[in-house]
């Protein structure tokens, strides 16, 4: 028992989370998707708050860069659609959200979306 140390449930997700970020981050798929897992970030299904949606944006480009395009492309359109029941506007996230989906629909050849969300990327950012 000497120098253990007992973390929260909550710390050890955001430990697992912060992991699987930098694994994404370093090309270490794999080793992401088993953090992801030990963090549960598939719970965040029904995110309300911001920085859950930015965790399954990194979660969504770990699923893209494993091939699994079609799961990316539905947590980020989960994500467009709860970003708008968040109290005031993210334009980082959206700007991320759209992109991202431009992105993904691109990478299935679905060409008329992804002409209409790089659009949108390019609105969020008009009148800066």
């Amino acid at each position: 028992m000497a120098n253990e140390v007992l973390l929260s449930d909550k710390l050890t997700a955001n430990i697992n989370v912060t992991r699987g970020w930098g694994q994404v981050m370093c090309g270490k798929i794999s080793e992401a998707e088993s953090s992801f897992s030990e963090a549960n970030v598939q719970r965040l299904n029904g995110a309300k708050t911001a920085i859950d949606l930015y965790i399954l944006n990194i979660y969504a480009l770990s699923e893209f860069r494993s091939g699994r395009h079609a799961s990316a492309l539905d947590i980020e359109k989960g994500i467009e659609r709860r970003l708008s029941l968040l109290d005031k506007p993210n334009w980082h996230l959206q700007y991320i959200n759209n992109f991202n989906l431009a992105r993904l629909y691109r990478s299935i050849k679905n060409y008329e979306q992804y002409a209409e969300h790089l659009q949108k990327v390019f609105e969020t950012t008009d009148g800066l």
